[in-house]
C-alpha cells in the first residue's frame, strides 16, 4: 500500500511538473503576440469591446465563417457596419457564450451564424474554447462557459495544460517524427486580418484536390444533443434582444461535393434546415443554391474547406445580395 501511495505522489508530481512547463512554453506566444497586437482573438475581442464601435451585423461560427465573409464586402452593399467574430474551431457552445460577451457591449441588428457540422458533434478543441474565454471581459461568463457549458472536461482542460494542448502536442511530435511538410510557393503567399475576417491568399493545390477527403456527414458523425440544445439558446438569446438571427452553410470545394453521396448531402441540407425551421429562422446553404453569376471553384479554397479570398469575395456577395433582398 504505501509503495502505491508512494508510485501514485510520484506521478502526481511529475504530472504537475509537465503541466508547469507546457504551460509556459504554450503560453511565450501567447503573450507575445499580445503585447505586439498580433493575436487574433486579442484583436477581435479589443474590437468587439470598443464602445466606439457601432456594429449592425456580427458573424459567428468556426473558422469556415473566418475566412468566408467579409465584412467590407458586406458593407459596401448593405451600408452596414460589421464585423467578423468567428474563430478557429469554434462549437456551438462557444458561439452562445461569444454571443453574450458580444451583448454586453454590442447592440447588433443580426447574427450571421456560419453552420458547420463539425460544430455541433461530440469532439471539442479546448485550445480554442479557452483562448475565447481568455478574452471575455467578465469573469463570471468565462467561468458560466468552462463550468455549464462543458462541464468537469471543460475544468479538467482548464486546470491542464497538458489535455488543453494535447491536439497540438500530438501535431509537434508527429512533425517532428516526419520531418514536417514541405513549404510550396504556392503556399507562400500572404494573408491578413481585416474586420475580423481572414483574407488568405493561398491557393489549394492540385494535389490536395486530387486527395479531398469525404465530408463529414449525418451518417458518419455523432451529433452532441448538448449542443443542439444550445443552438437553441442562441436563437432564443437573439430573439430576447430583438436581433434578427441568419444562419448560413458556407461552400465547400466542387469537387469534395462531386465525390458524395446526394443523399448525404441532401439529408444534411434538410437537417438543419429542419432545425431553422423549428426556430423560425433563415437557412442559406451555399451548397445547393445556385446563383447563374457565381460559380465556386476549387481554386477558390484555400485547403479541403477554407475559402481564400476568391471564393470569400463570390460568398460575400451572394449573401450579401440575398440578405439585401
Amino acid at each position: 500500500m504505501k509503495r502505491f501511495l508512494l508510485q501514485a505522489l510520484g506521478f502526481i508530481v511529475v504530472f504537475s511538473i509537465l503541466n508547469l512547463i507546457v504551460g509556459y512554453v504554450y503560453d511565450i506566444p501567447v503573450k507575445e503576440s499580445i503585447k505586439n497586437k498580433t493575436h487574433k482573438n486579442y484583436l477581435k475581442y479589443s474590437k468587439i469591446h470598443d464602445s466606439n464601435n457601432k456594429y449592425d451585423i456580427v458573424f459567428l461560427g468556426s473558422s469556415r465563417g473566418y475566412t468566408a465573409y467579409n465584412p467590407v464586402i458586406f458593407d459596401s452593399i448593405l451600408q452596414t457596419k460589421s464585423f467578423n467574430m468567428c474563430t478557429g474551431s469554434q462549437n456551438v457552445i462557444e458561439s452562445y457564450f461569444v454571443l453574450k460577451d458580444i451583448l454586453q457591449h454590442q447592440k447588433p441588428k443580426k447574427i450571421v451564424y456560419e453552420m458547420f457540422l463539425e460544430s455541433f458533434d461530440t469532439t471539442d478543441d479546448y485550445y480554442q474554447i479557452l483562448s475565447n474565454a481568455t478574452f471575455f471581459e467578465s469573469t463570471q461568463l468565462k467561468q458560466e462557459m468552462i463550468i455549464n457549458g462543458f462541464g468537469l472536461s471543460g475544468i479538467s482542460n482548464y486546470l491542464s495544460p497538458i489535455l488543453c494542448n494535447k491536439l497540438y502536442i500530438k501535431a509537434a511530435i508527429m512533425g517532428l517524427i516526419t520531418g514536417g511538410n514541405d513549404v510550396t510557393s504556392n503556399n507562400k503567399k500572404t494573408s491578413y486580418w481585416v474586420s475580423g475576417y481572414l483574407h488568405e491568399e493561398k491557393e489549394v493545390s492540385k494535389n490536395a484536390i486530387s486527395n479531398f477527403e469525404h465530408l463529414a456527414t449525418l451518417s458518419n458523425s455523432n451529433v452532441s444533443d448538448k449542443k443542439l440544445e444550445y443552438f437553441n439558446k442562441i436563437a432564443a438569446l437573439c430573439k430576447e434582444n430583438n436581433i434578427e438571427l441568419v444562419c448560413v452553410r458556407s461552400p465547400f470545394p466542387p469537387t469534395r461535393l462531386q465525390n458524395e453521396k446526394n443523399k448525404d448531402l441532401k439529408d444534411l441540407n434538410n437537417y438543419f434546415n429542419n432545425l431553422c425551421i423549428q426556430n423560425q429562422l433563415k437557412f442559406y446553404d451555399f451548397n445547393t443554391i445556385k446563383n447563374q453569376d457565381i460559380n465556386y471553384l476549387d481554386t477558390d479554397f484555400s485547403d479541403s474547406h477554407h475559402m481564400n479570398y476568391k471564393g470569400a469575395s463570390k460568398a460575400s456577395l451572394q449573401l450579401s445580395l440575398l440578405l439585401k433582398n
